[in-house]
């Protein structure tokens, strides 16, 4: 929900910028933008991995137990 959001916040501000040719504040945003889904995505995707052996077959059922590994 996070990293939509931010999509959602960022993309009229840098559209604005488009508009404007700020093409140096606009690769700025975007790294910036980068740096923080991938501090945000990075935990939450190593922890779901940490959790799969349990998660997996109450979700999605003991057929699914290939996809653990």
């Amino acid at each position: 929900t996070i990293v939509v959001a931010l999509g959602t916040v960022t993309l009229p501000k840098i559209s604005n910028m488009v508009a404007n040719n700020e093409y140096s504040r606009i690769n700025l945003y975007i790294k910036k933008s980068m740096s923080f889904v991938i501090f945000i995505a990075s935990p939450i995707a190593l922890g779901l991995i940490s959790i799969a052996d349990y998660l997996i077959p109450i979700i999605l059922g003991d057929g699914f137990n290939k996809s653990i590994i």
